[in-house]
């Protein structure tokens, strides 16, 4: 999760294998192993842009965006199936609630949620999702100009950057408050406070 332009699409591809790694560093680890030569063919990958139907559509036009067809949402849904048809380890999807009102975002993050307890891994990035969204997250990356500033359970992500200094109002949607963390829109704690949440993904 991050501002627009921080980063996300990129780690996206880079995980996926999508993109060259020339100039990056590091390794990228599954299961605490290298990847194989054939681990392409045991991830999917839905774009944020897709165009395709609905199985239970069968018959009826997808449309674009000067036809109108099936709904987003089930756009939406039936780009992940046609991921899930060939059973992928992992999953990743590129901002999969773009475009979506709040039932319907909230509709296909609830449909990655129950495939995740299946055993297929779900990596997607986003944007700023409203909370009913957010709590159904296990894990957070937190990314701030391409950095990441936090990574661990998501449940521990407020008592993390209260520890630090940075408080979250009560009724704020805990989503934009880590916004503007990472935006600098929230009073920044001191230099080693900094430091703290800078190098927190090392201790994650």
């Amino acid at each position: 999760m991050g501002p627009t332009a921080y980063g996300k699409s990129s780690l996206l591809d880079l995980l996926a294998d999508r993109k060259d790694r020339e100039g990056f560093e590091g390794e990228i680890l599954v299961n605490g192993k290298l990847r194989t030569q054939n681990y392409k063919y045991h991830v999917g990958y839905v774009v944020q842009d897709d165009i395709l139907g609905l199985g239970k559509c069968a018959g009826t036009i997808v449309g674009n965006d000067l036809k109108r067809g099936v709904s987003g949402g089930e756009r939406k849904r039936t780009n992940i199936g046609m991921e899930l048809v060939l059973s992928p380890r992992i999953l990743f999807l590129d901002e999969p609630t773009t475009g979506l009102d709040s039932s319907m975002a909230r509709s296909v993050i609830e449909c990655l949620h129950q495939l995740s307890r299946t055993g297929c891994t779900i990596v997607f990035s986003i944007h700023q999702p409203r909370y009913s969204i957010f709590k159904l997250f296990d894990t957070l990356i937190l990314l701030s100009a391409r950095r990441c500033t936090y990574h661990g359970p998501t449940d521990s992500v407020l008592n993390f950057f209260s520890s630090v200094g940075f408080s979250c109002e009560e009724h704020n949607n805990l989503a934009e408050f880590l916004l503007d963390v990472t935006q600098g829109d929230r009073q920044p704690p001191s230099t080693q406070q900094q430091d703290n949440i800078a190098f927190n993904e090392e201790n994650s």
